[in-house]
């Protein structure tokens, strides 16, 4: 019986996965993760196709191959994620769980916050992110009966991947405050508005600029970068030499993406760098200004 289990998950999981993308987008699988986590026809915060997952041991699979010790270490010691947060004071998202210049109780009652929020279910937790991102309660409630939106990762490129590990993306470098965190919040879902229809109108933006949220200057670089891939965001925050290392991993689309800002990188390099950094990264760049030139 266990044996038989485990023939028949990948087989009834993928077949639910195959009928819900067709259903969904009017288009089969095209690639082996569109069986598991199909599309939805939609896209997501980053402007990436959106995906589901279901409430099946298929998502672990996919979570041992990726990160098998990351993995375990949360499956075997969830509670000590949440001491190492509270002692970092600082969640997942690196949003401070406490504000210390607030009074002692008002500090307590806020870790005890982040305390009850750990034993959230996850189809509540589910619902009230997709709700903020402008979902409709019918959609967003699928996360009650399983219908999770898909890891992250699912859905980069191996040269997406590269970019967000050398930028530090899933590791925050400082604990942020929950304003900002919420103004992060608001930028990131009126960046989706525009990824979703990037010739408008976008009423969010106008909303956003009349509530205060947001400055005109602010408004102006989410337009920008709304209508931008998300490798190119993530390249310009990089240093030339990590810029051709992604260059390297990335596909024939993405390179024709990401060349120009690259090209860029060179150009400035060249002109102020010391010369002893133009000796140590002279190979790197021969190699990128000849693999451009192919």
């Amino acid at each position: 019986p266990r044996m038989a289990y485990a023939v028949a998950l990948p087989l009834v999981v993928g077949t639910m996965g195959a009928v819900t993308q067709y259903l969904m987008t009017g288009k089969g699988p095209a690639e082996l993760k569109d069986y598991f986590f199909p599309k939805t026809g939609n896209l997501d915060e980053q402007g990436r196709p959106e995906r589901v997952s279901f409430p099946s041991y298929m998502k672990d699979v996919y979570h041992y191959f990726k990160a098998p010790l990351r993995t375990m270490a949360n499956k075997l010691q969830p509670a000590a994620s949440l001491l190492a947060e509270m002692l970092e004071n600082r969640d997942f998202y690196g949003v401070k769980i406490h504000n210390e210049d607030d009074p002692l109780v008002q500090q307590a009652l806020q870790v005890a916050q982040h305390v009850a929020k750990a034993f959230e279910p996850f189809g509540s937790r589910f619902y009230r992110q997709e709700r903020a991102l402008g979902e409709s309660p019918l959609k967003a409630g699928l996360s009650f009966v399983g219908v999770t939106p898909a890891p992250r990762d699912v859905n980069k490129t191996p040269a997406e991947e590269l970019a967000s590990e050398l930028s530090g993306e899933k590791l925050p470098k400082g604990a942020r405050t929950k304003e900002q965190y919420h103004h992060a919040k608001v930028e990131q879902q009126l960046r989706r508005q525009i990824q979703l229809n990037p010739s408008g109108p976008w009423p969010g933006i106008r909303q956003a600029l009349e509530a205060g949220e947001i400055s005109a200057r602010e408004a102006r670089n989410i337009i920008t970068t709304g209508r931008e891939k998300p490798l190119e965001r993530q390249i310009r925050a990089l240093p030339v030499d990590q810029a051709i290392q992604v260059y390297d991993k990335a596909n024939d689309e993405e390179r024709k993406v990401i060349r120009f800002d690259i090209l860029k990188k060179v150009r400035n390099f060249q002109r102020n760098a010391s010369t002893d950094d133009k000796i140590r990264l002279q190979p790197v760049i021969q190699r990128f200004l000849q693999a451009r030139a192919i």
